[in-house]
């Protein structure tokens, strides 16, 4: 696909296509912030103070229950969350408890006052010891008419925000679920991959150093979008657990250097010494140092309070560096850099999203179904790909349309010279011509009278005969080229008139037979009848030294916007080597490629014709 096409492709998805995004959005968000058939379960939470599960059995009579999600923050130990559900259907089913959180270290599922547990899962045990293989974790409820079933789960986030959203879903909810939520995330890499086609595109094609920071950037928040929905432990790395836990931090900071460094190629520095600028550039480092202490890190050895601290530095540290970010774009916007606006749109739905997770993470209830801080920062994201790819697509096609009007002046440029040069060429075509016929012509026809009147006066006349053979010769040769040099009267006879009076020279002197045929009914410029007149006479030229040939037909005539120009001789016709090396057609094509016209070379031992189109847009 072309570049422009590509543009125009990009541009148009964006421009024409984020109404229908919203809606289709909207829709599968409303599905699945509410599932119709979902069960929203009264459960109670104890904090985890080492105590045997027994003694929680024992006082679950006492604690008071809740419904909706539960938010603890940053966590510095286990919960213990108490569930109770009855099948009030008269028959046996099988129903599905989610916690809607894919990122639990370890949960473990213990039913009516057992002590061991019935199921142990999490991101610190292979995901194919899920009893239910999903990116969350499930846990499979059989149960028969009228059960009442008690359910306590204890919760291992410590050093991590805590947020549950326990629900139970009937088996068709719960496999309807999960296609609503394949199809949001599918559609939401797609995109992604869309984006990502471009960037190479545009970082190939115009070797944009912007456009290679942005498709690594997108390549980032796609492994970010894995990680961060589980799907990532599911299918890529389903026996990595101690990388499970390291890879959505990872990822985050991974595609926070990217974006930053995409921010200072895409917009660079008015003042590379400002603090600003800076501040940004140690951010970068900060980062790359966060990355390697993830990296090497274990995170089993890591005390539950630094982690905590951690946390938190982090959270603040993420919101410092957007309004960074935004600090920098508003002076890009007040010095009036070109497409700073994307950014700052993009970012501005960074920045609502970046400050709802981080306040919902930090233990502050605002009312929002999990679903939205599961794919809250995916929806922001995408929403900010979707700026900064319109301003990467229109920042293209200004480019675009540049190069093409630098091209389009050099070309001009350049068409200026080489007309030049042809002028100075003609000029001194015509001087050689006129001395020739002036100066070396009259005197050969001085030496020819006079070796006429010897020959009469002296013996001999038989020797002075052949000198005076030769002269008439050599003078019809110089008078030949002389024309060939300087075409006499070109602008006062015309093309038409001058070339009749070429054949019929040939007629006299080369004994040819001649036909003539010129049938145009624009008006030629004076260069471009010139070049016309070089390539026949350099065609005329050629059949008289090398075809042997008895007849020549030269035909001019225009069809439409094309001049036709068709020559056919009767000789022996033209070898390949002849037709590739020859100095007389290469110039000849040189002439036509300089028109922008094509030829067409048919030559076999019966003679030769030669077809030449030309372009009359360039007169």
């Amino acid at each position: 696909m072309p570049l422009q096409q590509m543009i125009s492709f990009v541009l148009n998805l964006i421009k024409k296509g984020i109404f229908r995004l919203f809606l289709i959005l909207s829709g599968i968000c409303s599905f699945s912030c509410s599932s119709p058939n979902s069960l929203e379960i009264p459960y109670a939470t104890i904090p985890y103070q080492n105590e045997p599960v027994q003694k929680i059995w024992e006082s679950v009579d006492t604690l008071s229950l809740n419904t909706g999600i539960i938010n603890k923050g940053i966590s510095k130990s286990p919960w213990w969350i108490y569930l109770k559900f009855n099948n009030e259907k008269p028959f046996a089913e099988t129903y599905y408890l989610t916690v809607r959180n894919p990122h639990i270290n370890t949960l473990e599922v213990y039913f009516n006052g057992d002590s061991i547990p019935e199921f142990v899962l999490g991101d610190r045990f292979p995901f194919q010891e899920r009893p239910i293989a999903n990116r969350d974790l499930i846990v499979p409820l059989a149960m028969s008419a009228g059960e009442n079933r008690e359910i306590l789960l204890w919760v291992d986030k410590s050093g991590e925000t805590l947020l549950l959203q326990p629900e139970i879903l009937s088996e068709y909810e719960f496999f309807n679920n999960i296609s609503r939520e394949n199809l949001l995330m599918g559609f939401m890499i797609g995109w992604m991959l869309i984006m990502l086609v471009f960037a190479c595109f545009t970082a190939v094609q115009l070797k944009e150093a912007g456009a290679l920071f942005y498709a690594l950037f997108i390549i980032s928040i796609l492994f970010w979008f894995i990680s961060h929905w589980g799907i990532g432990f599911q299918f890529l790395w389903p026996e990595q657990t101690s990388w499970t836990g390291k890879s959505r931090p990872f990822f985050n900071l991974l595609t926070n250097v990217f974006f930053l460094l995409l921010l200072l190629n895409f917009f660079p520095p008015q003042r590379k010494n400002s603090k600003l600028v800076w501040l940004l550039k140690i951010s970068i480092f900060l980062h790359l140092y966060l990355i390697w202490e993830v990296l090497t890190k274990n995170e089993l050895e890591v005390p539950i309070v630094n982690k905590m601290i951690f946390l938190r530095l982090t959270f603040g540290f993420s919101i410092f560096l957007i309004f960074l970010v935004l600090i920098y774009l508003l002076r890009q916007i007040k010095l009036k850099v070109p497409y700073a606006g994307y950014y700052l749109a993009g970012i501005s739905i960074l920045v609502l999203s970046s400050i709802l997770t981080q306040l919902h993470q930090s233990g502050l209830s605002l009312g929002l179904p999990s679903f939205m801080f599961d794919f809250g920062g995916a929806f922001a994201l995408l929403g900010e790909t979707i700026f900064i790819t319109a301003a990467f697509a229109s920042r293209t096609a200004d480019l675009k349309r540049e190069k093409e009007s630098l091209m389009l002046k050099v070309v001009q440029k350049e068409k200026e010279l080489a007309d030049q040069l042809i002028e100075v060429q003609e000029q001194e075509r015509t001087r050689i011509g006129r001395d020739l016929h002036d100066t070396l012509g009259g005197q050969l026809a001085s030496i020819f009278l006079l070796t006429d009147k010897l020959s009469q006066e002296v013996p001999a006349a038989q020797n002075l005969q052949k000198l005076r053979s030769m002269l008439k010769e050599s003078i019809k040769e110089t008078r030949g080229l002389s024309h060939d040099l300087a075409p006499s009267h070109l602008n006062e006879l015309g093309l038409q008139k001058v070339l009749q009076n070429r054949l019929r020279f040939l007629e006299e002197n080369q004994g040819l037979s001649t036909n003539f045929y010129y049938q145009v009914d624009t008006k030629l410029s004076e260069q471009f009848a010139l070049m016309i007149y070089r390539i026949c006479g350099e065609l005329l030229h050629n059949i008289t030294k090398h075809a042997k040939a008895s007849e020549i037909m030269l035909q001019i005539i225009q069809k439409d916007n094309i001049l036709e120009l068709i020559v056919e001789d009767n000789g022996v016709g033209m070898n390949k080597e002849e037709t590739d090396k020859g100095i007389g057609l290469a110039n000849i094509k040189n002439r036509v490629a300089y028109m922008k016209g094509k030829m067409i070379i048919d030559s076999n031992s019966h003679g030769t014709t030669i077809i030449i189109e030309l372009p009359l847009e360039l007169i």
